[in-house]
């Protein structure tokens, strides 16, 4: 058969048909426009970037009788047999499958021999991370003091798993993932030159689930080429891919924000019942309310990555609508986690179902620990005992003293008293808890996404200027989001403007405090904190604390 994969037919041969990878393919063609070639080079990024095809262009640019300006001819001797893969001086190895130790000493021997009918022997070695410690170990001298006329090209999509003294022998290139839209213009050029009609949306959507690799793109389209004969329509493409319909995902948003989780679960099955598959429908799932949370953030028509039709635009808005962006973040975290762990489960239907499920309840979240936490608080007040503290009266000369002190207070001498700060009555975190609700709506004006972190709090304490902003143990994501500049400076501007008054915050973790069995330890712990109140209003020597 001489029908080559559209992925092999349009695989670049030259530096500038190389998509989205203008910084690597610019120094290359410069180092060899130079003459500084290195002996070693490491290509690192993710799948179908164009790792493996830079290195064979790299491999013919190096050995080409005929290159310009830093390109290969691709019509002499070299550049053709490199093409066809029949070069005895450019040796190609899959470090998958020859990773051990005696691959790479035959590697070592070959190496000292002098090229056959080229400049250099180029030995390009892909997933390299996959050689055992031993095998990086028989490569590194080699690596560390080639012959003149050898040439290292290593490629891999985890650099991390490399050795520190094979990463510091080579010229490092990280290849990065492309942009939905050069993965269009890319797919468009095939389409055009195959004479296919397709929807323009049906163009973005293969782009989209090709995150950013040119070669699984081309992949997919292949496919849709194959099952749309001679026109292929945005609901080919789903069916191929094995996707639900625009349907599906307006009835499972509508369901959350309504919090119908009978709705939910009727809907998944509709869409399995179909020949969905569950990994696909939490994919789109994470996907679609990714799309949601930009149009709640951004609300800009313009941007690059809001690029949607009238139509489906106006859907979005209408659908994020439902949401504040903290829920779409609850939201988008829990289905992550659920579409994680259907790696390494055999039933990936219930995962979903119960994300979804799980999702739906996580919007009225808050407020249901919010109510449980001031239960909690009022039990634990009701259990300090009656006359833990007790008030004994001043001396009739003392309070008679203290009188005619505070008489002759003026109004100067107010911002001497140590309840007053700069000349106004000091804050409390009681007036906070009490303003609570009014500083949210101005933090919701200044910035929504700071206000959807921030309501999940609870004022805590104010000492020194400092208010505490209280979070359970396992809401840390709120305390991480809130810690990042933006949020930070809003939520300090806010709190300044508000109490009229430099304030700062941090963030704490409410502590369970365990049940008390005896009244001695009532008094003892929960007791602390009315004895302080106590005697830093009245003073030692008034307060009498008593067994």
């Amino acid at each position: 058969m001489n029908y080559k994969a559209l992925y092999r037919k349009w695989r670049p041969r030259l530096f500038k048909e190389i998509v989205g990878q203008d910084h690597v393919t610019r120094t290359l063609k410069n180092a060899l426009e130079a003459g500084h070639v290195a002996h070693a080079y490491l290509f690192c990024g993710p799948r179908g970037t164009g790792k493996t095809s830079t290195a064979k262009i790299l491999a013919k640019a190096v050995n080409c009788e005929e290159r310009k300006t830093g390109e290969p001819c691709n019509d002499c001797k070299c550049c053709l047999a490199i093409d066809d893969g029949c070069s005895m001086d450019v040796m190609e190895i899959d470090a998958a499958s020859n990773r051990g130790i005696d691959e790479i000493r035959e590697l070592r021997e070959r190496a000292g021999l002098a090229p056959a009918d080229s400049f250099y022997r180029v030995y390009i070695i892909d997933e390299v991370h996959m050689l055992t410690a031993e095998a990086f170990n028989a490569l590194l001298k080699t690596l560390e003091e080639p012959p003149q006329h050898v040439l290292f090209i290593l490629a891999t999509t985890e650099p991390h798993k490399l050795p520190a003294t094979i990463l510091s022998r080579c010229q490092r290139f990280n290849f990065h993932r492309v942009s939905t839209r050069d993965i269009i213009k890319r797919l468009e050029d095939v389409v055009e030159e195959n004479e296919v009609e397709i929807d323009s949306r049906a163009l973005r959507l293969i782009a989209e689930v090709a995150e950013g690799g040119v070669r699984d793109a081309l992949s997919i389209l292949e496919q849709c080429l194959a099952y749309g004969i001679e026109k292929v329509g945005i609901d080919d493409v789903r069916t191929v891919l094995g996707m639900a319909d625009e349907e599906f995902l307006e009835s499972v948003t509508l369901a959350l924000g309504k919090g119908q989780s009978a709705l939910l679960i009727e809907t998944v099955s509709m869409a399995l019942d179909r020949g969905k598959e569950p990994r696909q429908l939490i994919g789109q799932l994470i996907r679609h309310f990714r799309n949601l949370l930009l149009f709640c953030i951004c609300k800009t028509p313009d941007l690059d990555f809001m690029d949607f039709s009238e139509e489906a635009r106006e859907k979005l808005i209408k659908q994020a609508g439902f949401f504040l962006d903290g829920q779409i973040i609850r939201i988008i975290d829990i289905l992550s986690k659920a579409e994680n762990n259907m790696r390494w489960t055999n039933f990936p239907r219930i995962l979903l179902e119960v994300a979804l499920i799980k999702a739906g309840n996580s919007l009225n979240e808050s407020e249901s620990d919010l109510q449980k936490l001031e239960e909690r608080i009022k039990k634990l007040e009701e259990k300090i005992l009656p006359g833990t503290v007790e008030f004994k009266p001043a001396p009739q000369k003392d309070r008679k003293e203290k009188s005619s002190e505070h008489k002759s207070l003026s109004k100067h001498d107010i911002s001497e008293d140590p309840g007053f700060i700069g000349g106004q009555k000091a804050l409390t975190v009681k007036e906070v808890e009490k303003k609570w609700a009014e500083l949210l709506k101005l933090v919701k004006r200044k910035r929504v996404t700071t206000y959807a972190l921030l309501k999940e709090g609870k004022a805590y304490r104010l000492e020194n200027n400092v208010l505490e902003i209280a979070y359970r143990r396992d809401q840390s994501f709120y305390v991480d989001k809130l810690d990042e500049v933006e949020h930070r400076e809003t939520l300090k501007n806010v709190l300044s403007e508000f109490f009229r008054t430099e304030l700062n915050f941090k963030c704490v973790f409410l502590e369970e405090k365990k049940e008390k069995n005896s009244s001695e330890e009532i008094k003892k712990e929960d007791g602390e904190d009315l004895i302080s109140r106590a005697i830093e209003l009245f003073g030692e020597d008034i307060v009498e604390i008593k067994d």
